[in-house]
């Protein structure tokens, strides 16, 4: 009988190692240490399952952040592409925040809101909407 309970506790540590290990990799890729959640993971079983679950994506909150300093700058000029530009403004929706504009180059002027675009945009950077 205790052969039994010894194959039982060796599944049971082998499952919940390899569970533990799993939740320790979504962990550290949203940006938190591996080896202390595989701990906790391993100890506490469920309750650090859930943990993981509700914890904050890492990266995505600092590029947020980044992102957001750079409209509430108002001057993305210094050191962003006017891709980043674009991206900040259709994630954020709709706001004031408008990107340099060269005033050497010509510009193309959006069909549907009217805002002005650098040349070589193909999307507005206000809207979404394609250029021609």
């Amino acid at each position: 009988m205790t052969i039994v309970y010894l194959i039982i506790l060796v599944a049971y540590l082998a499952i919940n190692g390899f569970l533990a290990s799993n939740a320790s990799d979504v962990a550290n890729d949203k940006g938190y240490e591996k080896a202390k959640w595989f701990h906790m993971c391993f100890w506490l079983g469920p309750i650090a399952y859930v943990i993981i679950a509700a914890m904050p994506d890492l990266s995505i909150r600092n590029s947020l952040d980044e992102m957001l300093n750079i409209l509430k700058s108002g001057n993305s000029s210094e050191g962003t592409s006017s891709s980043t530009a674009q991206a900040s403004s259709s994630i954020v929706g709709k706001s004031s925040y408008t990107p340099p504009i060269d005033p050497n180059k010509p510009k193309k002027v959006c069909p549907q809101c009217g805002a002005r675009n650098n040349r070589e945009n193909t999307k507005c950077f206000a809207c979404g909407e394609p250029l021609d």
